[in-house]
Formats: structure tokens, C-alpha cells, sequence
């Protein structure tokens, strides 16, 4: 049954996050008007009592749960304890808060790193099915239990919290920090700044053949407002990616070059390690629903270069 009151109050937890920022713009865009956000000075999703007095108090019908505790390689491998703590507390807080209120509908933005490593597409039935990086299991274990929660609150108390897990995502909002950003944005940055004192050659690690799958906030964004409008029953997980639109990371790196305007040699130094082959998901369960996606590649990364040019 389509939704169509655009004046539910919609609480979006990490409204300051990529996938948060696009919820919210989109609702606005949408001309939904009771949207609440916090910042983390404002709520600490970490302190249990902070967030069940807030919910008591406004009550939300519908509730974006974007926020997470994020970060690169270096950061999960030194503070592996703070990343599934302050996940798992921030997951379990929320829901149960959410729970208490008589939300009507919740939605956990779970992560397709949560599936194990294979270089077939993954399907939902796959989040159990094999093992995991050992760098990024706080992580995962942490989202993999957001999941289950969101199911397990349905099948006892019948509440429609449902997950979405998306495949690598990037636009406005997001970071340039070389410790965290993801590929895309790292390459933008990189190549800027290559371009802009005049570098000749541009290194990439790897042979550029890994194939992987992108899209961009917007559609994460329209995906999640979708399957709020209309979905019902509670508990699923829906894989959230472009469809099978695979592309190398040596055609990202072309695209990179292509929009930022470098002029320079792109060099893959093939005796550094590759990553994954491939890392895709199968999105048919989703799409069968009638989502799909909207932003080109190349668009996606025209304006996340645009967002760069503004923040630096």
C-alpha cells in the first residue's frame, strides 16, 4: 500500500553522513515538512537513556537508522573493540527506543560488506554462508546484527523494521580523508591534487581489472524512500545495488580522469595487491519491487567532484 502523508515525522539518525544527507535532502525535495535530525551533541545514540527519552518525546512514525561509528583500514585495526561497541549499542539502542514508541516503520542501512567474500553476485540467503575479512568483522558483525534485529523484533512483536544493503555509495557529504573515503572519493581527491601541481603520472595499486559496483547517494536515497512508501510486512533485507552495472577500477580511475580533467599517465603498479576480483550483489529482489536506479557513473561522479571543489 503506497504512502502517501507527507506529514509523518521521519527521524533520520546520521542525517550528517553521505547516505543520511541524501534521505534528507530527498525528503525535502519530496515535500515531506516534519523531518527531525540530531546531532551527536545534541543526542549521543551511544547513551541508551538519551535516546529513550527522545523517542518518548517525538514520537517518529518513520525512523532512517543511517548512523554508524565509520572508518578505514587503520582505524578498525587499532580500535576494533570501539567499532562493534558503538555499533552495536547505537543499534540496539534505536531499535528498542523505536520499538517502545510504536514506530511504525524502521529502516537499517546495513552494508553488502556483510556478505562473505566471493566473486559471484551475493544474495540475500549468502549473509551466512562463508567467512569474512578479518580487518573489517567488528563492522560487519555489528551490521549483520542490526539486520537480525530488525528481523527478530518483527517475528515477536510484529514490527516493520526492515534492513537495505547497499553496495558501495558515494556522493555529497562524503569524506576526502585518505584514512577513510572509500575508492571514488579517494581517487577524486588524489587526482586533484595530482592536477594541480602538475604530476605526470598517477599511480594505482593493483592492475586495475577488480570489478566492483557503485551508486550514487541519490539512488541509495530514492531506494530507501521507496521501500518505505510501499513495502509491508517487516523483517527482510533488501539488496541495494545498481543492477549489475560492473565496472573495473581501472574504468573508475578513466572516468576520474576524464571529469577532473587530469592530463597525466595513469600507471597500475601490478606487484601491489588487487583486493577482491569481485565484489557485486544481486539486487533482483529488490527490483522485482519496481526500484530502480536513476544516476549515470559518470553524473554521480561529475557532481561528487563538484561537492569536492566546494568543501576544499
Amino acid at each position: 500500500m503506497l504512502n502517501t502523508d507527507k506529514n509523518i515525522k521521519i527521524f533520520v539518525a546520521g542525517h550528517r553522513g553521505v547516505a543520511g544527507r541524501a534521505c534528507c535532502e530527498l525528503l525535502r525535495n519530496e515535500g515531506y515538512t516534519n523531518i527531525v535530525t540530531r546531532t551527536h551533541s545534541e543526542m549521543d545514540l551511544t547513551c541508551q537513556q538519551a535516546v529513550f527519552d527522545f523517542f518518548e518525546r517525538e514520537k517518529p512514525d518513520w525512523v532512517i537508522l543511517c548512523a554508524a561509528r565509520i572508518g578505514g583500514i587503520a582505524d578498525k585495526t587499532r580500535y576494533p573493540a570501539q567499532f562493534i561497541y558503538d555499533n552495536l549499542v547505537i543499534e540496539t539502542n534505536v531499535i528498542e527506543a523505536a520499538h517502545r514508541s510504536q514506530t511504525k516503520k524502521l529502516l537499517f542501512m546495513g552494508s553488502s560488506y556483510a556478505y562473505p567474500m566471493t566473486d559471484k553476485p551475493a544474495k540475500e540467503e549468502d549473509l551466512f554462508s562463508g567467512a569474512h575479512g578479518k580487518t573489517d568483522e567488528p563492522y560487519i558483525i555489528a551490521k549483520i546484527a542490526g539486520v537480525k534485529l530488525c528481523e527478530y523484533y518483527w517475528k515477536q512483536y510484529g514490527d516493520n523494521f526492515f534492513s537495505v544493503m547497499p553496495c558501495c555509495f558515494f556522493g555529497a557529504g562524503d569524506t576526502f580523508d585518505l584514512t577513510r573515503a572509500t575508492v571514488v572519493p579517494s581517487l577524486v581527491r588524489r587526482m586533484a591534487e595530482a592536477k594541480e601541481i602538475g604530476i605526470s603520472k598517477f599511480e594505482i595499486w593493483g592492475t586495475g581489472t577488480p570489478l566492483r559496483e557503485f551508486l550514487s547517494s541519490r539512488d541509495v536515497a530514492r531506494a530507501c524512500l521507496f521501500l518505505l512508501k510501499t513495502y509491508e510486512g517487516g523483517g527482510e533485507y533488501f539488496n541495494l545495488g545498481n543492477g549489475g552495472q560492473e565496472i573495473s577500477i581501472a574504468e573508475v580511475a578513466k572516468v576520474v580522469k576524464q571529469v577532473v580533467g587530469f592530463q597525466g599517465e595513469l600507471v597500475f603498479d601490478t606487484t601491489k595487491p588487487d583486493g577482491m576480483k569481485r565484489k557485486v550483489i544481486d539486487s533482483s529482489k529488490l527490483m522485482k519491487l519496481g526500484w530502480r536506479p536513476t544516476d549515470s557513473f559518470l553524473e554521480s561522479v561529475k557532481e561528487l567532484y563538484r561537492y569536492y571543489q566546494s568543501v576544499v
